[in-house]
Formats: structure tokens, C-alpha cells, sequence
């Protein structure tokens, strides 16, 4: 009975406790112009959120009590999703002891470990988070790089934390593969021969899974790959994630879309720099493309057609297109802060604002399936950014970034050494 009696105590205690605790606190920004990341802008809007959900975003009145944010004269967003980074998994590209995305890097690596997850080394404490917020990016794809299967990629939000684990939103975002000139030199400058290890790499994840039980009975031929990399390809065949294939020649992307179309995966083709020349097979294919619109320099033989205009052409064909800061030297993760300039150029060279809004927002969050991101509206995650002007702008900048409801001072290491350094002159 003492025992019983105690127990009712302390249970009742604990819900007082629980039914005591304060809520989160009621955000109202109001008389902004809103780019919600899906469809048309909204003027003088007021969006209102508790905590890290969206309570309303439209024309709806702020509850009384709320904390108000002056909005008028300024320009409202989701918080921007960079589609392809190494944010979180380098800090100095040509140090290798801060390199965490590549496995094996100087050294000889396998051609296909699908199972290697850069997320298992993300650092929360780099540096180049704060500055990749304080450009309005409030989530990014970790991506993995190197052999022809590179390993899974990861969806994280840039929230200030001490432990990792609170910024994933799908530790399992993508399984990542390579062709072209990235994935022939693995084998020595045999484009068909690279391709073909990848197609041998999923057929016997193919046959794994039609086989496990054989496996573990060890009656199954001796695969080249090992168990963690069939399971993770085998994620990619039921349809569980996509396969993001890394390629820019016109001929790498539709042997893409035959290997898709051949083993049934969901394909995203990342790179695509010549993907204007085969738009309407991507657009038939319904395949989406994660594209870096300042690219136009040709960087080697397999990018010769490259051009500035290439995502407006391909979203002209009907291509659902998202925007990436990720190109030129491998590794860097210093240039988030500049996605909104990516996106500006697009729409400088014939991309509709409002499709180029999306890039940056919305359409990244659906090709990796996180559904509560991109996008501001009732119900979804409070990434919100308010800009001084136009964030395609160059001269524009964040005022506010909210990251699940927290505005996050805008502090860097930059602006504290230019601090440290005004105060001394």
C-alpha cells in the first residue's frame, strides 16, 4: 500500500509538473510581403507561429499577446534549403584532418560503399554554420563524395545545438552515385566500364533482396559488395530513397535516366550542367535536377555546353529544378551565405522569380521527402527569414532568421573579429 501510495504521488506530481510547463511563445510577423515558397507573393501579410510550428500565414489577425514583428517594407520567406552541401563535415577544404565527407581521401577507396554516412561526423560547432544561417539557409543536404557509389546523404537544419542528433531531419535523405569523368577515373578513364560496375553494384542489391535468407545461411554467390552496401542500394530499388546520380555530360544524363528506367529507382540528377540539350527526357522522365545556376565555365570536356541559362530551359521543359551552391573545388562549404545569388542569376538569365523562390525553398524539401520544410503555411516548421529587400538582391540581407521558432542571433565568426577589431582602432 506504501509503495502504491507513493507511486500516486509521484505520478501526480509529474503531471502537475507537465501541466505547468510554459508554452512556447506566439510570433506574430506582420504587414510583410510573403513568399510562401509555393505559389504567388502575398502582400501585407502576417504570419503567426508558436514555437516551431506555423499557427497561420495570410491575412489573419495576431491573437492578443503575441510578440510583434514589424514586417512592412520587408520581404518574408521559408528559411532556404541548399540542395547539396559539405556544410557541417569540412572546415578548410585543403586540410584533410577537416575533412569528414569523403572517406579514404588521398588514399585508394572502394568504388561502391553506399553505406558510409557522412552525418555520423557532423560538427555542430563549425564555424561555417553561423555564416550559412546569417545568409538565410536554414537547412542542407549533407552529401557524401568519392568512387562511384559515394554513400547516403542527410537532411539537417542549421539549429544552434551542441548535439547533432537535434538537427536531423532525415538522417536518410538520398543515396549518392557518380558518372562521367568523376566515376571513369576511379577505374583508370573507362566511362562504360565505371557504368557497369554500378549496374553490377544494383544488381546484386537486387538479388540480395530477393536472397537474405540464403545469405545468412551463406549460400549465395560471394558478391562484390558488402552486406551494409546491399542493404543501402536495396533501400534505393524499393523505392525507399532516391539515387542522386552526379553527372553534367548530355550522354552521362540519359545513360542515367536508362539505368532508372532499367532497375525502377527514383532518380535525381545533380550537376546536369548540359541538361538543356536533353530537357524534354529529363521532363518525360519526370526526374528532378539539382542544378548550381552560376555555373558557366566549362571545368572539363564533359561541360563544354554549359550555360547560364540552363535551369531556366530546363524548368521551361517542365523539370522540377532546385538550386545548389555545391561546384567548382570539391569540398567547400564556405559559399551557403551566397545561395540567394545562385537563384538571382537564374532569374536574370530567364527563370520565373516565383519558380526560382521555389528552388531555394520549397522543391528541395519535396525531392527528399521533408514535407514540413520549404514552405511557409499552417502546420509546417517555422524556418521563416525576413529580409530587408529583394533576397535575390545582393544589397539585401536578413533581419530575422527563425529557425523551429527561435529567432538565432545573426553572429558570426566574421562579425565578432569585426568587432574585436573596429573596437581596437
Amino acid at each position: 500500500m506504501k509503495i502504491a501510495r507513493i507511486t500516486f504521488v509521484i505520478t501526480v506530481s509529474f503531471l502537475g509538473i507537465a501541466a505547468a510547463a510554459p508554452r512556447a511563445p506566439v510570433t506574430a510577423i506582420e504587414g510583410c510581403t510573403l513568399w510562401s515558397g509555393d505559389g504567388p507573393k502575398i502582400e501585407n501579410a502576417i504570419i503567426v507561429f508558436e514555437g516551431s510550428k506555423i499557427i497561420s500565414a495570410g491575412t489573419t489577425a495576431a491573437p492578443a499577446g503575441a510578440r510583434l514583428i514589424d514586417g512592412h517594407g520587408k520581404i518574408c520567406t521559408p528559411g532556404l534549403i541548399d540542395a547539396a552541401s559539405h556544410l557541417g563535415a569540412v572546415e578548410i577544404d585543403l586540410e584533410p584532418a577537416t575533412v569528414d565527407f569523403m572517406p579514404g581521401e588521398g588514399k585508394p577507396v572502394p568504388p561502391v560503399y553506399a553505406h558510409f554516412a557522412p552525418l555520423d561526423g557532423l560538427n555542430p560547432a563549425s564555424v561555417l554554420i553561423p555564416i550559412a544561417r546569417a545568409g538565410g539557409v536554414t537547412a542542407t543536404i549533407l552529401q557524401p563524395e568519392g568512387g562511384i557509389v559515394s554513400g547516403r546523404g542527410s537532411l539537417f537544419e542549421l539549429v544552434p545545438t551542441r548535439d547533432p542528433a537535434e538537427m536531423v531531419v532525415l538522417p536518410r535523405a538520398a543515396v549518392y552515385a557518380v558518372l562521367g569523368e568523376g566515376s571513369k577515373n576511379v577505374f583508370g578513364g573507362a566511362r562504360g566500364y565505371a557504368v557497369a560496375r554500378l549496374r553490377e553494384a544494383l544488381e546484386d542489391a537486387r538479388e540480395y533482396g530477393k536472397r537474405k535468407s540464403d545469405y545468412e545461411r551463406n549460400q549465395t554467390p560471394a558478391w562484390d559488395e558488402r552486406r551494409a552496401t546491399l542493404e543501402a542500394l536495396g533501400e534505393v530499388l524499393v523505392g525507399r530513397l532516391p539515387l542522386v546520380i552526379q553527372a553534367n555530360r548530355a550522354s552521362d544524363l540519359l545513360v542515367a535516366l536508362r539505368l532508372a528506367k532499367e532497375f525502377g529507382f527514383h532518380l535525381v540528377l545533380e550537376g546536369a550542367a548540359e541538361g538543356w540539350r536533353v530537357a524534354d527526357a529529363i521532363a518525360q522522365a519526370h526526374v528532378p535536377v539539382i542544378a548550381r545556376p552560376m555555373s558557366n565555365d566549362p571545368e572539363s570536356f564533359e561541360s563544354l555546353a554549359e550555360r547560364y541559362e540552363n535551369p531556366a530551359l530546363l524548368a521551361a521543359a517542365g523539370v522540377k529544378v532546385a538550386f545548389t551552391t555545391l561546384g567548382g573545388a570539391p569540398g567547400t562549404a564556405h559559399n551557403l551565405r551566397t545561395l540567394t545569388q545562385e537563384a538571382g542569376n537564374a532569374v536574370a538569365y530567364g527563370m520565373d522569380y516565383a519558380t526560382a523562390m521555389r528552388a531555394v525553398t520549397r522543391t528541395p524539401a519535396e525531392i527528399f521527402g521533408a514535407n514540413e520544410l520549404g514552405i511557409v503555411a499552417p502546420g509546417k516548421t517555422s524556418d521563416i527569414v525576413v529580409w530587408s529587400g529583394d533576397p535575390f538582391e545582393i544589397s539585401s540581407r536578413p533581419l530575422h532568421v527563425f529557425v523551429r521558432g527561435v529567432d538565432v542571433p545573426l553572429v558570426t565568426r566574421q562579425t565578432a573579429l569585426f568587432e574585436k577589431y573596429r573596437k581596437l582602432h
